[in-house]
């Protein structure tokens, strides 16, 4: 059992193996369990990546707003009748976050060459590529920001971060095919709001250099 992978695997199927009793489990104590064997390991990759923000994700999916900190499990009491409800949802909120995030990589796309390629122009250039943390973060609060009624409320399943400025609240999203830079609100949404645009794959280099010189 190396990584948080297998022992959700068990834990599903047979928690008694994990936890050394043969069966009366509550999502408490798998909770409990799953932090500590975080705590454990190295805290890298998908590890580290639950550890950070399934909480968030799961308060985010359950529209709970704690007024301090609350641990994802009691989140999931709150919305939930019975102990077997609770662990069903938590069982299949993983499975979205695994699905999600558990094999995130930095997308591959049409910006990220010209920005290596003018970071080297400009020692100051603003655009930068994320690392994973900060990718997941913009992600997670562009999800947060985009309602129905926008127009990329039919990608926002697909939309990656691939870059973000160090000057302003502007992030580069791809859906693997285009990318669309966004100017994230980090509170008001609506069908405008946040406000984007489109930014052309033959033209990026020029996009991303105006930007810097201009902006």
């Amino acid at each position: 059992m190396s990584t948080l992978k297998d022992v959700m695997l068990i834990l599903e199927i047979r928690p008694g193996m994990i936890l050394g009793r043969p069966g009366g489990f509550n999502l408490r104590e798998i909770g409990i369990y799953i932090n500590g064997f975080i705590h454990g390991c190295a805290q890298e990759g998908f590890e580290k990546t639950f550890h950070n923000w399934f909480g968030q994700f799961v308060q985010q999916k359950l529209n709970v707003e704690p007024e301090g900190f609350e641990w994802w499990f009691d989140s999931i009491y709150s919305k939930t009748d019975s102990e077997e409800e609770a662990q069903k949802m938590f069982y299949s909120l993983y499975e979205e976050f695994y699905t999600l995030y558990g094999a995130r990589r930095l997308t591959d796309s049409f910006v990220e060459r010209p920005i290596w390629k003018l970071s080297g122009k400009y020692e100051d250039f603003c655009w930068t590529i994320p690392d994973v943390e900060l990718k997941l973060g913009y992600e997670m609060e562009l999800q947060k920001e985009i309602t129905q009624e926008h127009a990329l409320y039919s990608k926002i399943e697909k939309l990656e971060t691939v870059a973000y400025s160090e000057r302003a609240d502007d992030v580069i999203f791809s859906d693997g095919h285009n990318c669309f830079l966004v100017h994230l609100t980090w509170g008001k949404s609506d069908e405008i709001y946040p406000k984007y645009e489109e930014i052309d794959s033959l033209k990026a280099e020029e996009f991303l250099e105006k930007y810097y010189l201009e902006r």
